[in-house]
């Protein structure tokens, strides 16, 4: 399936948005690239997509970001969160959030 920029943008905010009803509270919203965004984003266009929700919207902070540095060899000793962008929500998140979500189309 491929998504449009404002589709991609939707999308994005209703998985973060899923993952927040499932995270405890204090703890960091995980997002993996595949798993929860079932590899729609290519890796650059998701960061630029997450620092405009970080800088432009402050919708968001990214508090972490995925371990690369650890090669495949290695890969069952990783914690699961390091595949992971951690995401804090801010409290302008549920505003923005509610304004897009007549578009959303999932």
């Amino acid at each position: 399936m491929q998504l449009t920029g404002k589709e991609k943008l939707y999308f994005l905010l209703n998985r973060i948005d899923d993952k927040r009803v499932l995270t405890p509270s204090g703890k960091l919203i995980l997002i993996h690239p595949d798993g929860d965004l079932n590899g729609y984003f290519p890796e650059a266009e998701l960061m630029l997509l997450l620092t405009k929700l970080q800088d432009d919207l402050k919708v968001i902070r990214i508090s972490r970001l995925p371990n690369h540095n650890i090669d495949d060899w290695n890969m069952s000793y990783r914690e699961y969160e390091e595949d992971y962008y951690g995401l804090e929500i801010l409290p302008t998140f549920n505003e923005y959030f509610t304004k897009t979500q007549r578009y959303l189309l999932w």
